[in-house]
């Protein structure tokens, strides 16, 4: 991943916006972000990410 300046953050490879996460106590709304071949976060649908890529992915259930 090539880092760039982000006021102190690091810059995630993609961020996977609008999807449907679920967890252990049920279903809910998420931005997936993903760092090379993992996934480095799960955050609120609204968070501030900073990625190369960000896709819309509509209400769909991104899988590993």
């Amino acid at each position: 991943m090539a880092e760039k300046p982000t006021g102190g953050r690091q810059q995630a490879d993609l961020a996977l916006r609008g999807g449907r996460v679920v967890t252990g106590s049920g279903v809910t709304a998420a931005t997936v972000v993903v760092s090379g071949d993992t996934i480095s976060a799960v955050c609120a649908p609204d968070a501030d990410v900073s990625a190369a890529q960000a896709i819309d992915v509509d209400d769909a259930y991104p899988l590993p």
